[in-house]
């Protein structure tokens, strides 16, 4: 699939308010994923290898790590942490950031792949800031960027 074909599938299931948007696996091409959660275990910082949001939700599937047992802990005890980010970086023609306010964890789901262990982390919260910023090929910005926010 070309870059540009690819920012199109995106950005149509991403223009549906409220719908859902899923990104392709983080290892096609280029394409580049980084999460952020305040709060989390070992700074709160995950490379995920894919991610999913629909409407109140924002699931990730990251490799296992030494940080799983505490954020089963944060998932029983369903106290909101702050925020959270998540960076997609499409071919270096865009960047696409998912800033979520209110977040809490809502599950941990370990799961066996090819690639090993991985886990899934289901969080919600209050409101999302979806933003696409086009890039140019030297990675400055090409116009200004576009933002939708989603509130429950």
């Amino acid at each position: 699939m070309s870059a540009t074909r690819g920012v199109r599938a995106v950005l149509a299931m991403a223009t549906v308010a409220g719908a859902v948007l899923v990104a392709p696996r983080a290892n096609a091409g280029s394409y580049v994923l980084d999460a952020h959660i305040d709060g989390c275990p070992n700074g709160g910082n995950y490379t995920p290898t894919s991610f999913h949001w629909d409407k109140g939700e924002v699931s990730f599937t990251h490799t296992t790590d030494n940080s799983t047992a505490g954020l089963m802990a944060l998932a029983q005890e369903h106290r909101e942490l702050g925020n959270a980010v998540l960076h997609q970086t499409l071919s270096g023609t865009a960047t696409i950031t998912l800033a979520m306010s209110g977040v809490h964890i809502e599950g941990v789901h370990e799961e066996g792949g090819s690639n090993g262990p991985e886990e899934t982390i289901v969080l919600q919260f209050r409101q999302v800031t979806y933003t696409f910023q086009p890039l140019l090929p030297n990675g400055q910005k090409n116009g200004p960027p576009v933002s939708y926010t989603w509130k429950r």
